[in-house]
C-alpha cells in the first residue's frame, strides 16, 4: 500500500513540475501585468510562482492553467497562488482528480443531463420519456459541451451549479422546499468560476420570486447569509495566509482587473456569435473569425425563449425563471469581452424552453385552433 501511495505521489509531482515550468514562462507572470495590479505586494504567493524575467517565452492555455492552479490549491496553498482572478471551486476538483482532471467534466455533464431531465418532467407534464430527455440530449451533443469535455474549462462546472440552483429554486417556489438548499447552491455558483455570476443569478431569483410568490421573498433574502458562508468556506485557505480585510481587497482587485480588460471591446458581440456564428477577436485588427462550435439551434432556441415572454411565461414558474436568467445573463455578457463558451450557462435553459415551446405550447395552440373551428362549423 505504501508503494502504491508513493507511485501516486510521484505521478502527481511529475505532472505538476512539468506544468509549473510552463506557467513560470507564461504571460500571466509578466512583470508589467504583476505591477499593474500590485500582485507582488498583495499576493506574494502568486509572484513566487513566476520567473523574474520580463521576456515572454511561451504560453499556457487556460485549461492547463486551471489544472495547475487546482494542483496547488489541494496542497493547501492560497487560491491567490495562481489564477487569483477566478474563483477556486472547480479548480479544486481538477486538483483532486490528479492526472485525470477531465473526468470532472464528465461528472458535470451527467449531472446537467439528469437535472435537465428532472426539470423537463416538471415543465412538460408529459408521461413521454423520450420528450423529457430532449433538452439533455441537445445540450450534451452541442459542440460547446463537447469542447468542454475535452478541455478543463470552468464553464461546465459553473453551468452545473447554476442548473442545480434553478432546480432547488423551482422546488422552493412550487412546494416550499428547504430554502437553505437554494442558498447553498447559490454559494457554489459564486465559487465555481466568477462571483459576479452568483450575484447575477441571485438577482434573477429575487425578480422571479417577486413575480411568482412575493410571500416567499423574505425567507429567500434571509437565507442568503448561508450563501455568503459557503462562499467564505471556499476561501478557507486564503484566510490562512491573509488577513480578513485582504479578502475585500482581493475582490476589489478582481473587479479592477475585469474593468481594465480590453475596455475598447465592442458591446453586444455575444449576439453576433449567437446569430451569425462569427466572433470578433480583440487582438491585431479585431478581425471576425468563424465560431466552429456554432449551431443553428443557438438562435432558434434563444428566439423561442423570447417568444415565451409573450406566451404565458408567468403561468409556468420554471419557464419564467429560465427565461429571466437567459435575458439577464445575455444583457450582462453583452457589455464585456466574450468567448463563445460564455454561452454555455444559458444553453440548458434555452433548450428547455425550445422543448417546452415545441411539445407544449404549439400542440396546445393547435388543439385550441382545431376546437374553435369545430365550434364554428
Amino acid at each position: 500500500m505504501r508503494y502504491i501511495f508513493l507511485a501516486i505521489i510521484l505521478l502527481f509531482s511529475s505532472v505538476h513540475h512539468a506544468m509549473a515550468a510552463d506557467y513560470r514562462y507564461s504571460q500571466y507572470c509578466l512583470i508589467e501585468f504583476r505591477k499593474q495590479f500590485s500582485l507582488d505586494t498583495h499576493y506574494p504567493e502568486y509572484s513566487n510562482n513566476c520567473s523574474e524575467g520580463t521576456e515572454f517565452r511561451g504560453n499556457i492555455d487556460d485549461p492547463e492553467l486551471y489544472v495547475l492552479a487546482g494542483n496547488h490549491y489541494v496542497r493547501g496553498e492560497s487560491p491567490t497562488a495562481i489564477n487569483w482572478e477566478l474563483q477556486p471551486l472547480t479548480k479544486y476538483f481538477f486538483g483532486l482528480f490528479g492526472n485525470i482532471p477531465r473526468l470532472v467534466q464528465y461528472f458535470y455533464a451527467l449531472g446537467i443531463f439528469y437535472l435537465l431531465f428532472m426539470l423537463s418532467k416538471k415543465t412538460l407534464l408529459s408521461s413521454n420519456f423520450s420528450i423529457h430527455i430532449i433538452p439533455g440530449i441537445l445540450f450534451i451533443t452541442d459542440n460547446l459541451t463537447l469542447e468542454q469535455l475535452t478541455n478543463t474549462y470552468l464553464d461546465l462546472g459553473q453551468t452545473f451549479f447554476i442548473l442545480l440552483f434553478v432546480y432547488y429554486l423551482w422546488r422552493y417556489i412550487s412546494s416550499n422546499y428547504r430554502v437553505y438548499s437554494v442558498s447553498i447552491a447559490l454559494g457554489l455558483v459564486a465559487l465555481s468560476k466568477s462571483f459576479s455570476i452568483g450575484i447575477l443569478l441571485g438577482l434573477s431569483a429575487f425578480i422571479a420570486i417577486y413575480l411568482i410568490d412575493k410571500k416567499k421573498l423574505g425567507k429567500y433574502l434571509w437565507s442568503l447569509y448561508i450563501s455568503i458562508l459557503v462562499y467564505l468556506l471556499g476561501y478557507t485557505a486564503f484566510f490562512v495566509y491573509h488577513k480578513p480585510l485582504e479578502f475585500l481587497t482581493l475582490h476589489i482587485d478582481i473587479l479592477r482587473y475585469y474593468k481594465s480588460y480590453v475596455p475598447e471591446y465592442p458591446k453586444g458581440e455575444i449576439f453576433r456569435i449567437i446569430f451569425t456564428g462569427q466572433w470578433r477577436t480583440w487582438w491585431d485588427n479585431h478581425d471576425l473569425i468563424r465560431v466552429y462550435s456554432w449551431s443553428i439551434l443557438w438562435p432558434i432556441s434563444l428566439l423561442s425563449s423570447l417568444t415565451l415572454i409573450k406566451l404565458r411565461m408567468r403561468q409556468n414558474p420554471l419557464i419564467l425563471i429560465s427565461t429571466l436568467w437567459i435575458v439577464i445573463y445575455l444583457l450582462f455578457v453583452s457589455l464585456r469581452l466574450v468567448f463563445p463558451r460564455y454561452l454555455l450557462p444559458i444553453l440548458p435553459f434555452a433548450y428547455l424552453n425550445l422543448t417546452y415551446l415545441l411539445f407544449h405550447i404549439v400542440p396546445e395552440r393547435f388543439r385550441s385552433t382545431k376546437s374553435l373551428r369545430l365550434q364554428n362549423q
